[in-house]
């Protein structure tokens, strides 16, 4: 009999699952997702014992570029309007990953200053489909406790658009299990100066001193500020599809944020590619420039 390799916290969801398939081929009548979710809840607990793994094995906070949308659509039949809405199932899956684990905020980023510049038409639709989505999804979002934050320059937006989130703030204000904040019109480089420029109106009017200008009074000012008010700064960062960079998403509330980059598209993005994302997570040892103390009282190199 062939015995099963120790699970370590670090080791993807997917290959403990193959190896313990080729070993314990009955395992299939419980189906791969349910097998997935045992090796999950393991790996969890090794890592929370682990010294070499993050003492917070599930983020408060995760942010999300959910990118690929466009692409998916285009290499499955070639319409990228299924892509995006492939992409808002995505974002559903995510929110109740998040409920289930216990993380408290996700930001994500649905629009950029920079989408501006794609077509009309393309624009045009992404703007309908955030507002159907919003309007449809409230009642689903108050059963569950999500509650709905914006941030950006919700001026760029059409007017019918900032009527439909001003009313999901409003009926989802009370929810405190989970916060979905949503990016819309959002630059973290905009978000930023925009946060300045009113902190500049603020000391010419004589309401803020020069010296009482602080990292503090900036963050205050940006408007992600609710969510981290609430919840703090992101703990994790998942990119979709493959590319590592950050896109001007979140620039100064990402200064210590775990990154996460996946080949997977958004549409595609599912329950083991969050446990891999969860996994990386909980394998890193945060020290916010300082350094952690080992087991044995010393601290790191």
């Amino acid at each position: 009999m062939l015995k099963s390799k120790p699970v370590t916290a670090c080791q993807s969801p997917r290959v403990i699952c193959r190896a313990l398939l080729k070993q314990q081929p009955h395992l299939f009548r419980h189906g791969l997702e349910s097998i997935s979710e045992h090796v999950y809840k393991r790996q969890l607990s090794s890592s929370e014992a682990s010294t070499s793994c993050s003492q917070a094995a599930v983020p408060s906070h995760v942010a999300c570029i959910m990118d690929g949308n466009f692409r998916w659509g285009c290499r499955r039949g070639g319409d990228w309007r299924r892509g995006h809405e492939e992409g808002v199932s995505a974002l559903r899956r995510v929110v109740k990953f998040c409920r289930r684990d216990g993380v408290k905020a996700l930001t994500v980023y649905a629009f950029s200053t920079e989408n501006w510049e794609r077509s009309h038409e393309e624009v045009g639709f992404l703007m309908r489909l955030m507002e159907r989505t919003l309007d449809m999804e409230v009642p689903e979002l108050r059963s569950q406790g999500v509650r709905v934050s914006f941030a950006g320059n919700r001026a760029a937006l059409p007017e019918s658009l900032q009527r439909v989130m001003s009313r999901v703030e409003e009926q989802t204000a009370n929810n405190s299990d989970l916060i979905l904040c949503v990016c819309l019109s959002y630059g973290g480089q905009q978000d930023i100066i925009q946060a300045v420029r009113q902190i500049c109106l603020e000391v010419q009017q004589g309401k803020l001193a020069p010296d009482q200008v602080t990292e503090k009074s900036l963050s205050e000012r940006l408007s992600t500020y609710m969510t981290r008010m609430l919840v703090g700064e992101p703990d994790l960062l998942i990119r979709t599809s493959g590319e590592q960079r950050l896109s001007n998403f979140l620039l100064w509330e990402c200064a210590y944020t775990e990154l996460y980059f996946t080949p997977t598209c958004w549409p595609d993005f599912d329950f083991r590619d969050w446990q891999d994302a969860m996994l990386h997570y909980a394998s890193r040892r945060r020290r916010y420039g300082g350094r952690s103390k080992q087991g044995n009282g010393q601290t790191d190199d």
